[in-house]
């Protein structure tokens, strides 16, 4: 698997696969071919966050497989292990700023989940081919005081 492969314009599936526990366990974190086809729609969708930010955006976790989604102590039905979900944040810009500036453009972004937590904001999408739900939630958390 070539992990320089291009996603987007701005996402490539290193960014997409790279996980300090994977690393650390010395494990693969490779996808099935649909977890893969899920991985590349949803670059598509960062790539909409990215334009509505208008600043890059730096992923710290984005797909895990079974194995990696266990081990971080990760929910079974986690978006993550679909690769339906981004953790990230942006270079010189605040977790509320940029959770503000994507719940003012939710009609663009349409989200699934955003949720603003303490070193990372989480942004998640319906875009698996296998999702048990079409439309997003528009679901916001602020667990940033927890």
């Amino acid at each position: 698997m070539d992990l320089t492969m291009k996603l987007t314009a701005h996402f490539t599936l290193n960014e997409a696969l790279r996980s300090k526990k994977a690393t650390e366990l010395k494990v693969a974190n490779t996808p099935t071919v649909a977890e893969l086809a899920t991985i590349h729609r949803t670059a598509i969708r960062m790539e909409i966050v990215r334009d509505v930010l208008g600043v890059p955006i730096v992923p710290s976790s984005w797909f895990r497989n079974e194995v990696v989604n266990k081990a971080v102590g990760g929910q079974p039905n986690s978006q993550h292990r679909k690769g339906e979900a981004v953790d990230f944040s942006c270079p010189d810009k605040s977790h509320n700023w940029i959770v503000q500036t994507i719940l003012e453009n939710a009609d663009i972004v349409l989200f699934d989940q955003l949720i603003l937590e303490p070193n990372w904001v989480h942004i998640s999408f319906t875009t698996s081919h296998v999702s048990p739900r079409k439309d997003p939630r528009f679901q916001y958390l602020d667990l940033s005081k927890q």
